[in-house]
């Protein structure tokens, strides 16, 4: 049986590489930064926009994990994960 889950970031890649995080925090307790070096006077982000747990979580129905993917895309995303210490949740 799934986890119940109230608050929750997800990082959506879509086919094209462009990245959008969706949050949701119903209690306010989460704090998602992203630090951009490209901006260096001014490189910390506070992400203050919240959604919908449902919402949210919607964007990455179970089961979660890279089941469909092509080898190739696979291969990509494992090294990507590798990279920035991320893992497939089971």
């Amino acid at each position: 049986m799934a986890r119940e889950i109230k608050a929750v970031v997800v990082m959506h890649y879509d086919e094209t590489g462009w990245l959008d995080v969706k949050i949701a925090d119903p209690d306010g307790q989460v704090v998602v930064l992203t630090v951009d070096d490209r901006v260096p006077a001014d490189r910390v982000y506070e992400h203050t926009i919240r959604e919908d747990p449902e919402d949210v979580l919607a964007i990455a129905p179970r089961p979660w994990g890279h089941k469909d993917d092509e080898r190739g895309q696979s291969l990509e995303a494992r090294l990507h994960h590798l990279e920035h210490g991320l893992k497939v949740v089971k």
